[in-house]
């Protein structure tokens, strides 16, 4: 463990109300992004997303995540119905940005979030 970088890991965490031990530093949004969904998710399982992405994060999700059997169902974010419209019994995340790079859509994270938590899974929101 890096002691300086164990520090910043715990202030993140507790700035936004999570333990101490809960933050994960990484060297860029998109390694976030993958460690994310790849702890969610795996083979036979999908993830529903914004289609309105950074095109490093589309290249992810469009060629890199099916090599390891994990789909990606794209949608307009601007209905945020479309997400769960899309998601099944194998869905472990919705996925959005706050500001969508470089296209600079703005969608309502919060009702997101709410259909997210309604059927129990998680929202994960690249701000970086």
């Amino acid at each position: 463990m890096n002691p300086t970088t164990h520090v910043l890991e715990s202030r993140y965490a507790q700035l936004e109300g999570g333990h101490p031990l809960a933050g994960v530093c990484t060297s860029s949004g998109t390694t976030a992004i993958f460690y994310s969904i790849i702890n969610l998710a795996s083979e036979g399982d999908n993830i529903v997303s914004s289609s309105a992405l950074y095109g490093g994060t589309f290249t992810m999700f469009n060629d890199i995540l099916p090599k390891f059997g994990i789909e990606v169902r794209f949608v307009d974010g601007g209905n945020p119905q479309n997400f769960l419209d899309a998601a099944d019994d194998k869905t472990r995340a919705f996925f959005t940005e706050s500001v969508s790079n470089p296209s600079l859509e703005i969608f309502d994270i919060e009702e997101i979030a709410n259909n997210a938590h309604s059927i129990g899974l998680p929202l994960i929101c690249d701000s970086t």
